[in-house]
């Protein structure tokens, strides 16, 4: 098995692939009312479980991790940057593309109809913007996080944990701020930044985490998912 490849982590992906795809079909049953008490409560479990907010923020805990790792593996900045032009780009170009393509042939357009003049396809295509295909500001999210990893990478190295602990706290500390998740624009977010550097963290201090909590690891899992469900119904 190759070195790189952690299978939990790559099942893990896919849980929170399956849980946003999941959110994002059970949309579609919100504004009908409920036929009777098992279709309410079969609804209301459904939402505890496909909280797809909470997946995303997982994706960007496991993005640090894993760039974080890959750092630590070769730390050339130019390497890593190409890394994730090459990993990022290719897919966000063809849907845009494709999507400016069928709008200008067909009238195609997702949710609400945007503006598909050249500037605003060229802004989806840099992921600086995501009206054309909201689903991707996760995507622009990514690319703003590249540097943030990066610099929380040679933080830990520098200075160590601690650094990284504030940076935590600072970017927790300003996701209610409308200012600062909204400062991109569009249906972006940065609310969840402070999740990558969570993700360098666990990377660097993860095992000493994980030995502390020691007996008491399955306790805490099963708060963790006892959270992430009561998050999804109370939103």
């Amino acid at each position: 098995m190759p070195q790189d490849f952690l299978p939990r982590i790559e099942s893990m992906r896919g849980i929170a692939a399956l849980t946003v795809v999941g959110f994002h079909v059970s949309n579609q049953f919100y504004a009908g009312p409920a036929h009777g008490w098992f279709d309410g409560f079969t609804f209301r479990m459904l939402t505890a479980l496909l909280n797809g907010f909470g997946a995303v923020v997982i994706f960007f805990v496991l993005s640090g991790f894993v760039l974080a790792r890959s750092l630590d593996a070769n730390s050339d900045p130019a390497r890593f940057f190409r890394n994730r032009v090459f990993r990022l780009f290719p897919a966000a170009i063809f849907t845009v593309t494709l999507l400016t393509v069928l709008h200008w042939q067909f009238g195609f357009y997702i949710d609400d109809e945007v503006s598909f003049d050249a500037p605003n396809v060229i802004l989806n295509l840099l992921m600086i913007k995501s009206d054309i295909n909201r689903v991707m500001w996760s995507m622009t999210v990514e690319c703003v996080a590249t540097p943030l990893i990066l610099l929380s990478v040679w933080l830990f190295h520098k200075h160590g944990e601690r650094p990284l602990w504030i940076l935590v706290a600072v970017l927790l500390g300003l996701s209610p701020v409308g200012q600062y998740s909204h400062l991109l624009g569009g249906f972006t977010t940065l609310a969840p930044l402070y999740a990558f550097v969570v993700g360098v963290l666990i990377h660097f201090r993860g095992a000493r985490i994980a030995s502390l909590i020691g007996p008491r690891l399955h306790t805490a899992s099963i708060i963790a998912i006892a959270i992430f469900c009561f998050d999804s119904i109370s939103s």
